[in-house]
Formats: structure tokens, C-alpha cells, sequence
């Protein structure tokens, strides 16, 4: 048989979840190119083998022995290839693996003992966010013995050499889920079984770096951490020489100091560009912590030199201009991904509002890309931009656009996970605004008025008017019902403005929950009664409904020692439309104290409410008082109100 090109080695356990997708993924490869899939089982349990059966050329068993780079080894040693490649069964080949196939073709493959390919960490399950960095992945066989040293972060290398002449395969992806199906206690036990490994390595070489880094990464508490980071920090300083790898350690350092001592992370950044001055990592994870620290510090005129250069860093990364540095091909980004890229947007536009220099922040403002953030991203952003919105010329717009962009993305929204997710960013940017209102006061309302004929600038135009043809006009108008601020209800109905026939065809549950929030607002009482009793008797089911649950919410909330009388008028309201409501929806004939198990808690304590009045009417005390603590079991929340 001829020597294949490439071998490609897999080691799996209970990997049924992902197996199959990552040996289909590998198919076209295998078809492409001459290629052998060597395969060790270590304990499958799940069917895993079965499936690995139908892939593998070569399929064998390897006892766990807590040692991954043995498992490793084990499948080398029975690969024949030039190349040999490691792929893990929560990865899976992109499948544009061009540059691959042409790269072990070419006479270039052997002039290389290392070739590293993207491995693409997935940050979330829409496979949107996720970060990227060159895994050392690939070895050239025929240069000497390859291995893999070390138990637990194994890492490829020869047998009597480190491995040194390398190229980078950036068209060559492995995409990985892995980390999505960590849960927190999964997590914790695998950092607790690697580190046992660790402080066994790190007592047979103490100022081995690549075991410290490990450790600060995997290491149990901030006490353990801290430890590891002081020994590591003294390592990097008796070290004459600098080497690429130094960039990782700095990196691990500098993430343990962010938000715990200031200085610390200062001297750690400052002696991290000093000793690898031209360092791919420290052109975007060591900025982006400048830029943090100095923003912290509230240092902006620094912060917007580092996020400047932190800017110039991940532009360099897109244009792939990184792998010109020497540390390029053994770092990984931590900071490199959307999420952080927009922090850093947020960064720098709060530092300019803070140094008054609004010009340069509204510029920033018209930027398209702003709209594509994330959720979380766009909505710190948008609250900025409200706080600063009377000297900012741009805040108008951008608010309009924020609040367009989640309108329309919900419009759009097909899948039922994609829908949910585009619904809650609409709900809580609605509650954004409402919020700032709530907490801020009447006068922030001017900022809303140039949203026009969204929800908050309808409820900051109804607010701060006492013209009700005017507001009767913009009610008219109202569309997006549910995200109306409360208060602009409570105005209207001080107003005893009609509501528009728009209102009620929105959801039952939406009027329920709407007639609920309400009730939170101590002006709620009055203003139910002052426009219950200029309202016309309800007309459909959707009026009567809403009336009901509003003087509901009422009573619920009045305070019935400060005026009895307002109390009495509302419960004189509740009894009329209770019982209309239980003669339209039901047959009351049919609707006796057995059946009422069938009715919601309010209902069946309307029901009780009404045989109460009745016994009252005909001087029966005792009936009276039995009907209402018998409706008390059913609706504690009116205890007040019986």
C-alpha cells in the first residue's frame, strides 16, 4: 500500500453527542487525498465505538491511564503518513480544506516540521461568537520522532528536539463546540483532576513556564492563582532571553491582575511590551487590558490611546498582518472576539463624552456597524448615549435606529430560538428606556421626543401634555401598546381620555399583564376611578376584561386606612363588572360553588363577592360574612379589600 499522505489520530470516550459529525466532516478529506484515520477507544460506553467503527481504518483500545499525551502516543506509534494531523471528536473540518490538500501536495510541506491550523472556539449555540488561534496540530513525521510530551495539555514535539521550523494554514479550520457543553460543575471537576496532574509536573520542574501558565489557567481559588502568578512572574524576570512563548505568561499574569491591583497589572503590561516588544498578543489582549485599566483608573485620555492601538491590533488580525510577529503562532487571543471588540467601542465613546469631546462621539454614532452589536453591547451604548443626549447631535438618530433594528429583527425572526431571542432584546429595550425615565425623572422625558412614534416618544409627548385633544390624538396613534410607559396610562386615565379601539384587540394576557404593572404605581386608584366612572358600560369581551382586571389591580394596591371611601367606590365597580363578567363568559345556571374549581382564583372570588351583596340585600349578615371568607381562601391577595 502506498504511504499515505496525511494520518489523521483520534482519541474518544463517550463522544456520541459529536462523533459522527466530526468523522462525516473528515470524509471529503479522506476522499481527496491519500489518508489513513488511526482511532483509540478509551472506554466508550454510549455506542461511540460502534459509530467509530464505520469511520476508523484502524481502531483500537487504549486503558485510560490519566495521561492524554500516552493515549496520544498510542495512535501515533500505528500511523504510517508523512503528516500526521490530531483532531478531537467536538471539532469538525470546515469544508473549505483547500489550503491543506494543496499544502501536503506541494515540495513546501517538506521543508516544514510543523504545521498549525485555526482552531475556531465557539462562544455561544447560534455559532456566531467564537474566538480563533493556531493549534499546533500538525507534525512532519519524516523530520524524526514525533511525540506528544506532557500528561494533561499535551503539545506535539520530537523526540530529542523541539519542533522549529513552522507555517501557519490560516484557510484551515477546525470548528469546536466543546466548551458549550462545560457545565459549571463539570468544569470545576475537570480543573480539579487536571490540576492534580499539574502540581505533579510542576514539582518535577518548578520553572517549567508552560506548566505555570497551565496551572494559573486551571488553578482552584484567586489564593492558588495568585501563587502560581508570583512564581511564574519570577521566572519570566530570571530569564535573560526572551522568548515568543513569554507572551502567554505575560497574557495570564495580566488577566489575573485586571480588577484586582491596579499597579500590578501596570508593571505587568510595561514589562510584557519591554521584553517582547514586537508581540502579535500584546497588540490586542495587552492593550485591550490597558484600555481597561486606564478606564477603570478613569484615566480616558489613556484609555482612548490604548483602545486606538487595540483597535490597530484586531485590524491587523483580520488582514492577517499578525503573522508576521514572531509570538504569533503559539498565542491565543482572549480578547480578539465581537464581544470584546464592542466593549471596546463602549470604551471608547464613554471616555470621549466624559473628556467633552462630543464631535468625535457623534461621529462615532453614525457608524453602521454600531447597529450589528450585540444585545448587550447596544443597550450600555444606547444608555450612554441618553445620559449625554443634550450634547450629542447624533443621539436622536441612533436611538431611532437601535430601536428600528430590534423591531425589524424581530419581524424577521423565523426560527423559534432566534424569534425568542430578537423578542426578549425588544422587551428589554423597551424596559431600558422606561427605566431611565423611572429613575431619572420628568425631565429626561425631552430626550425621548425625537423617537417620534415609537413607544417612548408617544409616552414622553402624552406625558408632558395637558392638552387632551392632543393626547387623544397621539393615543390614537399608539401601536406598540405593551411597551407604553405605565404612567402615560396613569395620565390618560386621570385625563378620563377613552382608550382606542387598537387597545383592545391586543392579547388578553397582554391587558392582564399590563392591568398587573399598573398596580405598582400608588396613582393607580384614583386615576381607575376617575376614568371607570366617565367610561361607557364595556361593549365586547376585550372591554370588559380590561375593566375588570383594572379595578382588580386596584384594589389590590389601595391603601384602604388613608380614605375608606375611594375603597367602598371601587369595590362598588368590582362587584358590577365581576358579576357581568360571570354572566357573559359563563352559563349561570350552570356556574354553582361545586363547579367553580373550573374558575381562576380572582373569578371564583368575584363569584363568593356576589353571593355575598346578595346576602347583604337581604339583611343576611351571617351569609354575607361566610361568602366573603369563604372567597378570602380563594384570593388572599384581597385580604385587605374583605
Amino acid at each position: 500500500m502506498k504511504q499515505p499522505l496525511l494520518s489523521i489520530g483520534m482519541i474518544f470516550k463517550n463522544d456520541i453527542r459529536c462523533i459522527e459529525r466530526c468523522l462525516k466532516s473528515l470524509t471529503p478529506l479522506r476522499e481527496a487525498i491519500p489518508c489513513e484515520l488511526v482511532m483509540a477507544d478509551t472506554g466508550s460506553t454510549d455506542g461511540s465505538r460502534k459509530v467509530a467503527e464505520q469511520y476508523a481504518d484502524l481502531l483500537v483500545d487504549f486503558p485510560w491511564v490519566n495521561d492524554f499525551a500516552a493515549a496520544r502516543n498510542a495512535v501515533m506509534d500505528r500511523c504510517t503518513g508523512k503528516w500526521y494531523l490530531t483532531i478531537d471528536t467536538d471539532e469538525w473540518l470546515d469544508e473549505d480544506f483547500s489550503q491543506l490538500v494543496q499544502f501536503l501536495r506541494s515540495e513546501e510541506a517538506d521543508s516544514y516540521e510543523e504545521a498549525r491550523v485555526v482552531q475556531r472556539n465557539y462562544m455561544d449555540r447560534e455559532l456566531e461568537e467564537y474566538s480563533d488561534f493556531f493549534a499546533a496540530r500538525m507534525g512532519n513525521r519524516e523530520k524524526g520522532k514525533l511525540i506528544y510530551a506532557a500528561p494533561i495539555h499535551e503539545y506535539l514535539t520530537y523526540k530529542d528536539r523541539t519542533l522549529e521550523s513552522h507555517i501557519a494554514l490560516p484557510r484551515v479550520i477546525l470548528h469546536h463546540d466543546g466548551y458549550l457543553e462545560m457545565t459549571p460543575g463539570a468544569q470545576k471537576e475537570k480543573q480539579k483532576r487536571n490540576m492534580v496532574r499539574l502540581r505533579e509536573e510542576l514539582e518535577k520542574d518548578p520553572e517549567d513556564l508552560r506548566t505555570l501558565k497551565h496551572c494559573m489557567d486551571s488553578a482552584e481559588s484567586d489564593a492558588e492563582r495568585l501563587k502560581y502568578v508570583r512564581m511564574a512572574r519570577q521566572v519570566l524576570a530570571d530569564r535573560k532571553d526572551a522568548d515568543p512563548f513569554f507572551s502567554n505568561v505575560y497574557d495570564t499574569c495580566a488577566r489575573f491582575y485586571l480588577g484586582k491591583d491596579s499597579e500590578a497589572l501596570q508593571d505587568c503590561l510595561e514589562e510584557w511590551h519591554r521584553r517582547v516588544p514586537f508581540s502579535a498578543l500584546y497588540q490586542v489582549d495587552g492593550e485591550y487590558l490597558y484600555a481597561a485599566l486606564e478606564y477603570q483608573e478613569e484615566r480616558y485620555e489613556k484609555a482612548l490611546e490604548h483602545v486606538r492601538a487595540y483597535e490597530e491590533g484586531v485590524a491587523a488580525v483580520d488582514r492577517g498582518e499578525d503573522l508576521r510577529c514572531p509570538d504569533r503562532l503559539s498565542v491565543m487571543y482572549s480578547f480578539e472576539a465581537p464581544t470584546f471588540r464592542q466593549k471596546m467601542t463602549y470604551t471608547r465613546f464613554h471616555s470621549l463624552c466624559k473628556l467633552g469631546r462630543f464631535e468625535e462621539a457623534d461621529a462615532l454614532l453614525k457608524e453602521p456597524a454600531l447597529l450589528d452589536m450585540k444585545p448587550s453591547a447596544k443597550g450600555a451604548l444606547a444608555l450612554k448615549v441618553l445620559e449625554y443626549w443634550p450634547q450629542l447631535h447624533q443621539a436622536d438618530a441612533f436611538l431611532r435606529a437601535v430601536w428600528d433594528r430590534a423591531a425589524s429583527d424581530l419581524a424577521e425572526a423565523t426560527a423559534a430560538k432566534k424569534y425568542n431571542a430578537c423578542r426578549e432584546w425588544a422587551k428589554d429595550l423597551a424596559a431600558m428606556f422606561r427605566q431611565h425615565y423611572e429613575k431619572q425623572g420628568r425631565e429626561v422625558l425631552y430626550s425621548f421626543l425625537g423617537m417620534e412614534d415609537r413607544a417612548p416618544g408617544l409616552s414622553a409627548r402624552i406625558l408632558l401634555s395637558e392638552d387632551p385633544e392632543e393626547i387623544s390624538r397621539r393615543w390614537q396613534g399608539v401601536k406598540e401598546w405593551e411597551d407604553i410607559f405605565p404612567d402615560a396610562y396613569i395620565h390618560v386615565m386621570e385625563l378620563a381620555l377613552p382608550f382606542p379601539a387598537g387597545f383592545y384587540r391586543q392579547p388578553s394576557e397582554q391587558l392582564s399583564r399590563l392591568a398587573a404593572a399598573l398596580a405598582a404605581r400608588p396613582a393607580l386608584p384614583r386615576a381607575a376611578l376617575d376614568w371607570l366612572a366617565h367610561s361607557d358600560p364595556p361593549e365586547t369581551p376585550a372591554e370588559l376584561t380590561w375593566q375588570l382586571d383594572l379595578v382588580t389591580a386596584a384594589l389590590r394596591s389601595w391603601k384602604w386606612k388613608e380614605e375608606p371611601e375611594i375603597g367602598r367606590r371601587l369595590c362598588a365597580f368590582y362587584g358590577e363588572l365581576s358579576a357581568l363578567y360571570l354572566d357573559t363568559i359563563y352559563n349561570p345556571d350552570l356556574l354553582t360553588e361545586e363547579d367553580l374549581s373550573v374558575l381562576p382564583g380572582m373569578q371564583r372570588f368575584g363569584w363568593y363577592y356576589g353571593q355575598a351583596l346578595a346576602a347583604w340585600e337581604h339583611d343576611n349578615e351571617l351569609g354575607y360574612i361566610r361568602a366573603l371568607r369563604a372567597g378570602l381562601k380563594e384570593a388572599p391577595a384581597v385580604r385587605d379589600m374583605v
